[in-house]
């Protein structure tokens, strides 16, 4: 997984929306419960093994961090696949943003 195997904390995790879709993340929790939470956004190409590193930064830190795929799943896209995932969103205001990734996902 993130770094090698033992050296990875964090999990996939999967939740059910109240519409009944799956939303999945990676969470890499911290050692201390009530720890503050950092939410990481991925790039363009997907939850990969790099934001996956970050999140367990985070975690060696004291943070709980959860990275939410908001590609489904897809990771390395290339340029013209990029377009055609974040060229439906980008012009998008951000009250706005939040809604539409929920009715694509």
């Amino acid at each position: 997984d993130v770094a090698g195997g033992e050296a990875a904390k964090g999990a996939s995790i999967k939740q059910t929306a109240a519409d009944g879709r799956t939303v999945s993340a990676y969470f890499a929790e911290a050692v201390k419960k009530d720890a503050p939470v950092v939410i990481l956004i991925h790039e363009w190409w997907g939850l990969n093994d790099n934001i996956k590193t970050m999140a367990e930064d985070i975690r060696a830190k004291g943070f709980h961090a959860i990275a939410i795929d908001l590609f489904n799943g897809s990771v390395d896209l290339y340029d013209v696949e990029y377009h055609e995932y974040a060229g439906a969103y980008l012009p998008l205001e951000r009250h706005e943003l939040f809604p539409r990734l929920a009715q694509n996902a």
